[in-house]
C-alpha cells in the first residue's frame, strides 16, 4: 500500500493543522463547504477538507458544539494551531452547529437530498376496493 504524500503547503503541514483543529473540545468536525466558500486543501490523491492555507492566513471551516460560542472556538483553534502555521493568522468559518445533545464521537447523519415519496398501502384485513365499480345486480322477475 502506498503511503499518502505529506500535505505541506507553503511550509504548513495541513494534516497536523487538521488534527490539532479536530482535537479542540468544541470542534465536532472540519467542513469543506460553507455558504460562502470552499475550504479544502488538494494534494496528490486526496483532499483535506476544512483547511486552506493562504499567503497570510490559515482558514479553518468547522462544525462546532451546540453549547460553544464562536469566540471560544476561535480562541481554541488559534491556540491549537499557533505553533504549526508560522506567522499566519487563523481565520475561522463556523460552517455548522451540531444538534443539541449530539455526542462528540458520533458524526451527524447526512441530510437526504430529496424527500422520499410516501407509500400508501391498504391496512390489513380490509379488502382492496375494485378498480372500476360494478353495477348492482337486479333480481330476476
Amino acid at each position: 500500500m502506498t503511503e499518502p504524500v505529506a500535505a505541506v503547503v507553503d511550509g504548513v503541514d495541513v494534516d497536523a493543522v487538521a488534527a490539532a483543529a479536530v482535537a479542540c473540545a468544541h470542534v465536532r468536525t472540519l467542513v469543506a463547504k460553507s455558504d460562502a466558500d470552499q475550504v479544502s486543501t488538494y494534494t496528490p490523491g486526496r483532499v483535506i477538507d476544512g483547511v486552506r492555507v493562504e499567503d497570510d492566513a490559515v482558514v479553518l471551516s468547522v462544525e462546532i458544539a451546540w453549547d460553544a460560542s464562536a469566540a471560544q472556538v476561535a480562541d481554541e483553534l488559534a491556540t491549537a494551531v499557533a505553533g504549526l502555521i508560522g506567522d499566519r493568522r487563523v481565520d475561522v468559518v463556523i460552517a455548522s452547529v451540531a444538534d443539541p445533545g449530539q455526542p462528540a464521537d458520533l458524526p451527524e447523519l447526512p441530510a437526504a437530498s430529496t424527500p422520499a415519496q410516501p407509500t400508501i398501502s391498504t391496512p390489513p384485513n380490509r379488502p382492496t376496493p375494485p378498480a372500476s365499480p360494478t353495477p348492482p345486480s337486479t333480481p330476476d322477475r
